[in-house]
C-alpha cells in the first residue's frame, strides 16, 4: 500500500523480488519498473540502490518501457541515472517516429544495451486460420528492431494466454492454456515461426551489424545474422512479407564452411519445416530461395527438431462443480480461479478447516493508478471461475463469512456472488469510458448488517 513512485512503491518491487528469491529460489538477472506508466529519475535511482542493497546487484534494471526518449535525455546528462539503468527498453517500437528514429544510436553511445521491452504483436486464433501474418509480423518485429534502432532484446507480451475467457483481451499471445481442467492448450503460428530464431540460436551469441551480415535486401526482405562466441557457429535468418513471387538470396560465408548448412522455413501451411542441407561453394557462396510470406533461416547447428507435441482432448468445464481446498497448500491461489483484485489463498480455519479467504489487507500500489492516487478507486476484491461454452442457465451458491478483520478495514463489508461476469473493469473502463467500474454482470449482495440486494452490472 502507498503512493505510487515513491519509497513504498520501491519497497513494493523489493518484497516481491525477496519473496521469489526465498520461497521459490528463483534469481533475478533482469527487472524493471512499471509497466509502461510514469516514472521519475529518483524513483529509478532508488530502486537501484534498494536492489543493490538487498543483494541484487546482479539483476539488470530496465526502463522505462515507454517511448524512452525523455529517460535518453535526462541518462545524457545524469549520471546517477544512467549508472542505475543497465538497458534502456522502449515500449512497442511502432510506429517509429523520427525523433525515436535516433534512439538506437544515442542508447549506443552511453554503452547500454537497447531493448523493445514489450512488443505486442501477435493477438489472434491459432494455426493457420489466417495468423500467419501475425507470425510474420513477429519474427520481421524482432529482426527489423535490430536493423532499425540495434534493438537485441524483443520481449513478447505475453508470453502465453492462460486466463479465464470472461476477463476479456481473449486469445492474446502465441500460446493459449484456458482449459486447465483438461490439459488442452493451442501452439500458434508465432510460436512455431519463432522457432526459426530459437531452435538455431544459443544464449549468448551476438547479432551482426547492419552492413557486416545484417540488413535488408531491395524486395523489402529482412535478415540477421546470429553468431557464436568462437565464431565457428552461425544462423542466417531470413523474413519476407511480401505476397507474391520468390527470389534466390545468395551469400558468401568467409572462411567457407567445411560442411553442409541446414535450412529451415516457415511458410503460411508448414510451420518449421526441415529443408535438408544446402552445400557452399568452395569460394563459401550459399544460394537459397526465400518465397513468399515466408522465414528461412540457414544454419550451422544440426540438432534442430520441430517437436511432436501430443496435446490432450479439450473437454467442457466440469459440471456440475463444488470447490474443496482440502488437498491444497495452504497460502496457494484457489483451483481454477483468477484474482482480479485482492488476494484470494487458501486459509486453515480454525473451526472450517480449509477455505479461501481474500488476504490483502488493503489497496494496493496499483498500475495504471485510477481512482484517488494511488488508490483503487470503487475497486473491491473479486476472483472468478472460468467461463465456458456449457455456462449457460445455471445455479450457483458460496457459503461465506466476514470475519472480525475484513468488518474493521471496510467502510461497509459486504460478500457479492455474481454470475454472467462478461468483462473486467479495466477492460470495461477503456472499453465503455467507465471508471472504476465493478465486474459487469449479476450479482446478489450481501452487507454485514443483514441486507440484501440484487444488481445488474452493465
Amino acid at each position: 500500500m502507498g503512493e505510487f513512485l515513491s519509497p513504498a512503491g520501491v519497497a513494493y518491487h523489493l518484497e516481491y523480488m525477496k519473496g521469489v528469491r526465498a520461497h521459490v529460489n528463483v534469481s533475478f538477472d533482469f527487472a524493471g519498473i512499471w509497466n509502461e506508466d510514469s516514472w521519475t529519475a529518483d524513483y529509478i535511482e532508488q530502486l537501484r540502490a534498494a536492489m543493490d542493497s538487498e543483494g541484487f546487484a546482479p539483476t539488470q534494471l530496465v526502463a522505462d518501457d515507454g517511448s524512452v526518449t525523455g529517460l535518453v535525455t535526462q541518462m545524457e546528462t545524469n549520471a546517477t541515472l544512467r549508472k542505475a539503468v543497465q538497458i534502456v527498453g522502449v515500449h512497442a517500437n511502432l510506429p517509429r517516429t523520427a525523433q525515436e528514429d535516433k534512439m538506437g544510436a544515442r542508447v549506443a553511445a552511453m554503452g547500454k544495451k537497447y531493448w523493445a521491452s514489450e512488443d505486442n504483436l501477435i493477438d489472434g486464433p491459432m494455426w493457420p486460420d489466417g495468423k500467419h501474418d501475425a507470425a510474420l509480423d513477429w519474427i520481421d518485429n524482432i529482426l527489423w528492431n535490430f536493423i532499425d534502432q540495434n534493438i537485441t532484446g524483443t520481449i513478447e507480451c505475453p508470453l502465453f494466454h492462460a486466463w479465464t475467457q470472461n476477463l476479456g483481451r481473449h486469445n492474446h499471445g502465441s500460446m493459449y492454456f484456458n482449459d486447465p481442467w483438461s490439459g488442452f492448450f493451442e501452439l500458434g503460428a508465432p510460436f512455431w515461426a519463432q522457432a526459426q530464431i530459437t531452435q538455431l540460436v544459443e544464449i549468448g551469441w551476438t547479432m551482426l551489424a547492419v552492413g557486416q551480415g545484417s540488413g535488408q535486401l531491395t524486395s523489402g526482405a529482412s535478415f540477421v545474422t546470429f553468431v557464436s562466441p568462437d565464431k565457428k557457429d552461425f544462423t542466417v535468418v531470413l523474413v519476407t512479407k511480401q505476397s507474391s513471387g520468390s527470389e534466390t538470396v545468395s551469400f558468401a560465408v568467409t572462411p567457407a564452411p567445411k560442411a553442409p548448412l541446414h535450412v529451415w522455413r516457415t511458410s503460411r501451411f508448414e510451420p518449421f519445416k526441415s529443408l535438408g542441407t544446402v552445400t557452399p561453394s568452395a569460394a563459401g557462396l550459399v544460394s537459397v530461395e526465400l518465397p513468399p510470406e515466408s522465414v528461412v533461416s540457414v544454419s550451422t547447428v544440426s540438432d534442430a527438431a520441430h517437436a511432436e507435441v501430443a496435446v490432450p482432448p479439450r473437454s467442457s468445464f466440469p459440471l456440475p462443480y463444488t470447490a474443496s481446498f482440502d488437498d491444497q497448500p495452504i497460502a496457494s491461489p484457489g483451483r481454477y480461479l483468477s484474482d482480479v483484485w485482492g488476494s484470494f489463498e487458501v486459509y486453515q480455519h480454525p473451526a472450517k478447516g480449509k477455505v479461501l479467504r481474500q488476504s490483502a489487507v488493503g489497496c494496493p500500489i496499483v498500475w495504471h493508478t485510477r481512482g484517488a492516487p494511488g488508490g483503487c478507486g470503487d475497486e473491491d476484491p473479486f476472483t472468478l471461475l472460468p467461463s465456458g461454452s456449457n455456462w449457460m442457465n445455471y445455479k450457483v451458491s458460496v457459503d461465506a463469512m466476514l470475519d472480525s478483520s475484513a468488518v474493521q478495514q471496510a467502510a461497509a463489508p459486504y460478500v457479492a456472488l455474481c454470475g454472467r461476469i462478461s468483462i473486467w473493469p479495466l477492460r470495461a473502463e477503456l472499453l465503455k469510458g467507465m471508471q472504476g467500474s465493478p465486474p459487469v454482470g449479476v450479482c446478489l449482495v450481501l452487507t454485514q448488517a443483514g441486507a440484501w440486494r440484487l444488481e445488474e452490472r452493465d
